[in-house]
């Protein structure tokens, strides 16, 4: 977490294999299933992010090149 940040408190609803994988993996990197969920989010997140904006910049790129 970085210093300073915010935290809100957030109730989830997963299927039980996925929490057994996520407790599992936190467990192997030494973090807390919290911590380690927040970095998954916080990833995904980023993922999507760059996808919408490369999206958004071949719908410009097209829209740029019609006559």
């Amino acid at each position: 977490m970085i210093a300073g940040m915010s935290l809100e408190r957030v109730t989830i609803t997963m299927p039980s294999e996925t929490l057994s994988a996520a407790k599992e993996a936190a467990d192997r990197e030494g973090m807390s299933v919290s911590a380690w969920l927040s970095r998954a989010a916080e990833r995904a997140a980023e993922r999507a992010a760059e996808r919408a904006a490369k999206r958004a910049a071949g719908r410009s790129r097209q829209a740029s090149c019609r006559p």
